[in-house]
């Protein structure tokens, strides 16, 4: 299997804190069956701006260490890039490495709230050629008050990863429910673990699979899984229509409150006869 977002590289971000826990984060994910990891640590202007040839320079020796441990595992190019306004341009001037080289890119929006000109800036990262890779849109407050939200921005060109650990239940119920929701939906074209230590944010994946083939069927799990690769192989990713999303609570409630502004209605015209 790929991971598709990790931050196993040591000292460069908010992730593993040096090379003996990139090594122990390595065993685990090995021991959950991936054989290929991409390194994706965090591009965010004035906070992390790892340089390529830097990247290249940790990989090279992370890879090196791994087959020195007889760890069978190969980390490879990446990086999550925070939403901005400069990011066409630093695209442009090839500061921000991509998926494995590729035109895939993993980009992150804050949590609370997604700029407006979000779309903007997606559309003029797909004009340059690069596709956008939407990091855990599961975590972020939009899209867990409207699913549908995500839809459209697939349906405008954009894929979107999950995560692992949002499966699972580790990142909160709010954002178990909204994996759940986007699952069912066909919503999601990547999983990674998006794992920063060995410890609570471990490179895990096999709890999240065992929860996904309850939520949805099999070939789509599979389509998933095989996404990765073919992402880093070039290979045309596979994406199923998206489902609309029907809010029941939401229609309930509307229903209820239109029964509750009738029932007032004939409360008031009944009591003004009288």
């Amino acid at each position: 299997m790929v991971d598709l977002h990790s931050h196993i590289l040591p000292e460069i971000d908010d992730g593993s804190k040096s090379m003996e826990e990139t090594l122990k984060m390595g065993r685990i994910a090995a021991s959950q069956g991936f054989n290929k990891i991409i390194a994706t640590p965090h591009y965010i202007e004035g906070e992390y701006t790892i340089t390529k040839d830097k990247l290249l320079e940790t990989i090279k020796r992370v890879n090196a260490c791994f087959q020195k441990e007889n760890i069978k595992l190969e980390v490879l190019p990446g990086a999550e890039v925070y939403l901005s306004p400069s990011l066409p341009a630093k695209l442009k001037a090839g500061e921000i490495s991509t998926l494995n080289n590729s035109p895939y890119i993993l980009i992150e929006f804050p949590m609370r709230d997604i700029p407006v000109y979000t779309e903007d800036i997606l559309y003029e990262v797909r004009l340059l050629g690069y596709k956008p890779v939407i990091a855990h849109p599961e975590r972020y407050s939009k899209v867990m008050e409207d699913p549908n939200y995500l839809k459209s921005l697939i349906e405008q060109g954009n894929y979107v990863q999950i995560n692992s650990m949002s499966i699972t239940g580790g990142l909160g119920e709010r954002v178990k429910k909204t994996a759940q929701i986007l699952l069912k939906h066909k919503m999601v074209h990547f999983i990674g673990t998006d794992a920063h230590s060995p410890r609570a944010r471990s490179p895990k994946i096999q709890g999240a699979i065992e929860q996904m083939k309850k939520w949805t069927d099999e070939n789509y799990l599979e389509k998933i899984l095989k996404n990765g690769y073919n992402l880093i192989s070039g290979e045309e990713i596979i994406v199923l229509e998206p489902l609309i999303y029907q809010n029941r609570n939401a229609f309930l409630a509307k229903f209820r409150s239109i029964f509750n502004i009738k029932k007032r209605k004939n409360i008031w015209t009944s009591s003004n006869r009288a």
